[in-house]
C-alpha cells in the first residue's frame, strides 16, 4: 500500500491529522536534537518529512539519515532533499535490520512507524544496536486512549472518517483502512515506556499530545 500511495502520502497525513502532525513532528525533532547529536537517524522516513525537518533545525555539520523499506517513498524523499546531498542521505531497509554499523548513530527519531511492526522488542534492540552509548531515541506514535467520551470520538474518527479521507486523498481504495485496528492493538503509553526500559534504554519519559491520541516517548541508550 505504501508504495502505491507514495506521491500523495504527505497530503493525506496533513488532512487526516488536520495539520497537527507537523507540530507533533516538530516537537519530536526538537527533543531528538536537544543533546546536539552529530548523526541522526529517521526510521520509517517515508517521503522524508521528518528527515528534512531534522536537517533544517540542526547545526550545519549534522548528518541526517532516513531509512524506509519503500523504494518509491525514498525516491520522492531524495528528490525533495537534492539541495543538501552531503547532509541528508536515504537508505532502503527496515527497522528490525537497520543498514548501519553498531554504535554509529547519536540519535534516532521515528514518527508513526513502530505501530506497524509486530515485534517491538526487536525494534528497540535494533535501535540500541546502532546507537552509541548515551545516544537517544525519540518515538512519536498514535496511542490507544482507553475509554471515555473523547476516546469514543477518536475511535469514530479513526474508524469511519479517516479511511474515507485517506481514500479521497490518495485514490487508493484501501488506504488507511488498517489504521483503526493498528491503533487498538498497539501498546498504551505506559506499556511502551516499560518496553523501552526493558530493552536497552534508561531515563524513559513520555508526554501525551493531541488530547491523548498521540504519545511522544524519549529514552537514553544505556552503556
Amino acid at each position: 500500500m505504501f508504495d502505491a500511495i507514495a506521491p500523495r502520502y504527505d497530503r493525506a497525513n496533513r488532512l487526516i491529522s488536520l495539520g497537527m502532525d507537523l507540530r507533533w513532528r516538530g516537537k519530536a525533532v526538537r527533543l531528538a536534537l536537544a543533546n546536539k547529536p552529530a548523526v541522526v537517524l529517521d526510521v520509517g522516513a517515508g517521503t522524508g518529512d521528518l528527515t528534512r525537518m531534522v536537517a533544517a533545525n540542526a547545526e550545519p555539520s549534522v548528518r541526517a539519515y532516513g531509512v524506509d523499506f519503500s523504494l518509491p517513498m525514498l525516491r520522492i524523499a531524495a528528490a525533495r532533499s537534492d539541495r543538501e546531498p552531503d547532509r541528508v542521505r536515504y537508505l532502503q531497509g527496515d527497522a528490525l535490520h537497520l543498514p548501519l554499523p553498531p554504535a554509529s548513530v547519536d540519535a534516532i527519531v521515528t514518527a508513526f512507524t513502530i505501530r506497524n511492526i509486530s515485534d517491538l522488542t526487536e525494534v528497540f534492540r535494533s535501535f540500541a544496536r546502532v546507537l552509541k552509548p548515551g545516544g537517544t531515541v525519540t518515538v512519536l506514535e498514535i496511542s490507544p486512549m482507553g475509554n471515555g467520551p473523547v476516546a469514543m470520538l477518536f475511535r469514530l474518527y479513526f474508524g469511519k472518517i479517516v479511511p474515507f479521507i485517506g481514500r479521497l486523498a490518495t485514490g487508493h481504495p484501501f488506504a488507511y483502512r488498517y489504521l483503526p485496528e493498528s491503533v487498538e492493538r498497539f501498546r498504551d503509553a505506559e506499556t511502551l515506556a516499560a518496553l523501552m526500559a526493558e530493552n536497552g534504554f534508561g531515563a524513559v519519559t513520555f508526554r501525551r499530545l493531541g488530547m491523548g491520541s498521540v504519545a511522544l516517548h524519549h529514552g537514553v541508550r544505556e552503556d
